[in-house]
């Protein structure tokens, strides 16, 4: 006698595909940011603020928010470039969970969780550092992480 596979819900389908990129494109980026790719859009940065100074003048409003924006995305970058590794690490893991969620194992829903909530610890942390924008950008980013929990934890009833 045969056993039928249970199918898997849109909904999970969905959330597993978007979060498989997402990890991916997050490796990518923590690869990019090690390797000096994020040094040197500062650099970049950096020049066109100082042509618009040249231009402008020093009392430019946008002048002022451009500088204002640099120092807070160098502390940033000073702060995250520790924490790389254990950010790729959680990605794998994150990835790992996904994947056996996808397979329909509860398992990978208590990997996904573990790997969430740490990465959301260590997005928090340099967050402080880096000004207001980046303390946003990281409470959205985790926001957006415990929407996926939650979602993911709805289909925890598929899953064997």
């Amino acid at each position: 006698m045969t056993t039928a596979i249970p199918k898997r819900p849109k909904l999970l389908t969905v959330i597993c595909i978007l979060s498989f990129i997402y990890g991916l494109f997050d490796i990518g980026g923590c690869v990019w940011s090690g390797s000096g790719g994020y040094q040197h859009m500062l650099e970049n940065q950096r020049t066109q603020t100082l042509q618009r100074r040249d231009q402008y003048g020093p009392d430019d409003p946008l002048v002022k928010l451009n500088e204002s924006q640099e120092e807070s995305n160098v502390k940033m970058a000073e702060h995250v470039k520790p924490f790389l590794p254990a950010f790729i690490a959680l990605d794998l893991l994150s990835i790992v969970g996904v994947w056996l969620m996808w397979k329909l194992r509860k398992v990978g829903f208590w990997l996904y969780l573990t790997a969430a909530v740490l990465w959301a610890v260590l997005v928090l942390m340099p967050a402080r550092e880096g000004g207001m924008s980046a303390t946003i950008m990281s409470v959205f980013m985790v926001f957006v992480t415990l929407v996926f929990i939650t979602l993911y934890g709805m289909n925890l009833k598929h899953m064997r």
